[in-house]
């Protein structure tokens, strides 16, 4: 028996429906004999289920997603997590984007780079990924 994308096939699988690749993971692949020939769902995306021939969709925007995210809006685990602040994380993004050098960014949760915003007039703001000015 060839097990479906999205499953694999131990010795004696009755159905090749039987083990579906676990939630965090993914196969397009047809074949597969064990957990470990599963995909990590990538970098800036999810999968949600388990079974999934391809990931479930982009993060959310103001998330970040690593490997292995299960949901679009990870909460601070080794899957990703909230976008902290001094960085913006549009959707589908696999890591935070600081704010660049002569910004910052009190919020977290941000998605655009416009949510940065300009050292005011007397302070300086040194360096990238500033929560709060850096200097007067």
């Amino acid at each position: 028996m060839v097990c479906p994308a999205g499953y694999y096939c131990l010795p004696g699988t009755k159905a090749g429906n039987e083990y579906p690749c676990p939630v965090g993971t993914y196969s397009n692949r047809t074949g597969l004999r064990n957990p470990r020939e599963c995909l990590p769902c990538p970098g800036g995306t999810f999968c949600a289920s388990a079974g999934l021939v391809s990931p479930s969709g982009p993060c959310l925007p103001g998330y970040y997603c690593t490997l292995k995210a299960r949901v679009p809006n990870p909460a601070n685990d080794a899957t990703g997590g909230l976008c902290p602040a001094g960085h913006y994380c549009p959707a589908g993004s696999n890591e935070p984007q600081p704010c660049p050098s002569g910004m910052f960014l009190p919020q977290s949760g941000m998605a655009y780079h416009n949510a940065c915003l300009p050292c005011p007039g007397g302070k300086f703001c040194q360096g990238e990924g500033l929560m709060s000015v850096s200097g007067v």
